[in-house]
């Protein structure tokens, strides 16, 4: 459910789709600090999946070139895509080793397999570098994270950069730089789509089609979040409609899976693993959904194979786990504590707490972890224009439910957004994945339903289906679990995930 090669972090990545499932490549290095990417970077993990919850290691796929090349120091971020003349092309991130700091291009590299591996680079030299009548070219540059996308209007295909504008400083430059090709070796370099003016950093530009119009994930690294555009053309205008999701998930890639379009992502852990340890490269974790809210803006929403494996609890001591919540209409502040100890003020008790259109997590009495708004509500998939959904709307449904205490076997409840699977969440005569979800009135500003995934240290926070905190925990350890609103304690049900397999006993395997 979290996946880094062992002994090693993970950073950006693209998944390949194949007939045996989906196959990972990966920045990957180790697990220093101070972690300098343009040294430390030096090859591509590879990994397979056949349910993308799982990853198996298979070792590096690619790798720094010999001294001399202009990618001979580190390789970073790449894109993938289909060669018209048949197998695979990589746009890739290639670094410098001299000068330092290191000159960033992009590189291209081909091979016959599908599978992610057997690469071979085309040419010793960058096939797109910065162009300086619009980008920096000193010490301040930023030329990577290629992203390439067939142009199907203008036949030709159309690569998006992380960049910086020459015309402003470096701490507001970050911009998101275009470059167009009819032979994806031949390229010819535009001005800014996505200019700066803002962030010292716009990272890892996405670009997937979303029904009638073009959206990009743009990933700002002032705060570790991801932002929303859409345009109606590839090469713009491109218009922010806001974020994807709480800070914390970076670096996303679109996996298409049965008609539905999923989202994987980066997560950091800390130094140390302590909550007061500096952020530093981490794992993969497990897909979202990519959903609309009411405004069609595109946001994370829960994704029920997560909870395949997951069983009903036969012990009150919760770790990994998913942890569910109804909560009822008339509620106004909601608090959900997971306590290791019996001690429910403890300075190592976890507190969820959601009032007024915000919920945050954090040690009760303690720091906060994270703190974030609401947000708007999921709507209908594919509706031209989208109205939130209505409880009558909802299918009738069964769930497991275990009492606070979490010793007795599970009772039968009606309501319908309580099992982890999301089953009950699809309405009937819908085709699979047609996910509905019920969100509150404005003037009530708390969720209907809460959903909590512990994984190890991580710990993401679902509000009737969108994810709203992700952030890691440390201090707390396994615990007991207590749910109320406003002061009134709510039944809670509690899945237990399964340990890894007896094959991966390491830490990334969590």
């Amino acid at each position: 459910m979290r996946y880094a090669p062992p002994g090693l972090v993970l950073n950006d990545f693209a998944v390949l789709t194949t007939d045996d499932g989906w196959h990972l490549l990966h920045l990957q290095g180790p697990p220093v600090v101070p972690f300098d990417a343009s040294v430390h970077e030096t090859s591509y993990g590879h990994a397979h999946s056949t349910d993308l919850l799982h990853w198996e290691p298979l070792g590096p796929a690619f790798g720094i070139a010999r001294p001399g090349h202009f990618d001979d120091g580190a390789i970073w971020t790449m894109s993938i895509v289909n060669h018209p003349d048949g197998g695979l092309a990589m746009l890739y991130t290639g670094v410098s080793a001299h000068p330092h700091p290191a000159t960033q291009a992009v590189g291209l590299a081909r091979s016959t397999r599908h599978d992610g591996t057997g690469w071979h680079r085309v040419s010793t030299d960058p096939v797109c570098i910065a162009d300086p009548r619009w980008y920096r070219t000193d010490s301040h540059q930023a030329w990577r994270d290629p992203f390439v996308v067939h142009d199907p209007d203008h036949d030709q295909w159309v690569m998006f950069i992380a960049a910086r504008e020459s015309s402003l400083t470096p701490s507001v430059g970050g911009c998101v730089a275009a470059a167009v090709s009819s032979d994806l070796l031949h390229w010819t370099v535009l001005p800014p789509v996505v200019p700066g003016g803002t962030h010292s950093e716009l990272e890892c530009p996405v670009v997937e089609r979303l029904d009638n119009r073009w959206m990009m994930l743009v990933c700002v690294a002032t705060d570790h979040s991801v932002d929303v555009y859409e345009s109606d053309t590839l090469l713009g205008p491109w218009v922010r409609r806001g974020r994807l999701a709480p800070p914390g998930i970076y670096a996303p890639r679109v996996v298409q899976v049965d008609g539905e379009r999923l989202v994987l992502h980066t997560v950091q852990r800390r130094v140390g693993l302590d909550d007061r340890g500096d952020l530093v490269r981490g794992m993969i974790a497990q897909p979202k959904r990519l959903r609309l809210d009411t405004d069609g803006v595109p946001v994370l929403a829960w994704w029920p194979p997560t909870a395949a494996e997951a069983k009903p609890a036969d012990t009150p001591i919760v770790k990994d786990a998913i942890i569910e919540v109804d909560i009822p209409a008339e509620a106004r502040n909601v608090t959900l504590t997971i306590c290791p100890d019996g001690n429910y003020a403890g300075v190592t008790t976890l507190e969820i707490h959601a009032h007024a259109g915000r919920i945050r997590i954090g040690y009760a009495g303690g720091p906060v972890l994270q703190d974030e708004p609401l947000g708007t509500p999921l709507v209908k998939d594919n509706l031209p224009n989208p109205e939130p959904i209505s409880p009558d709307e909802l299918a009738e449904g069964h769930s497991p439910m275990i009492e606070e205490t979490v010793d007795a076997q599970p009772a039968r409840g009606s309501q319908p957004t309580a099992s982890p699977t999301g089953a009950v969440d699809i309405r009937p005569g819908q085709p699979d994945g047609a996910a509905h979800v019920v969100h509150p009135p404005d003037s009530r500003r708390v969720p209907h339903h809460l959903r909590v995934l512990i994984v190890g240290e991580f710990h993401e926070v679902y509000a009737d289906d969108r994810l709203v905190l992700s952030t890691t925990a440390y201090a707390w350890g396994a615990g007991r679990v207590r749910a109320s609103a406003d002061g009134r304690v709510l039944p809670v049900s509690v899945w237990l995930l399964p340990e890894p397999g007896h094959h991966r006993d390491d830490v990334s395997a969590i």
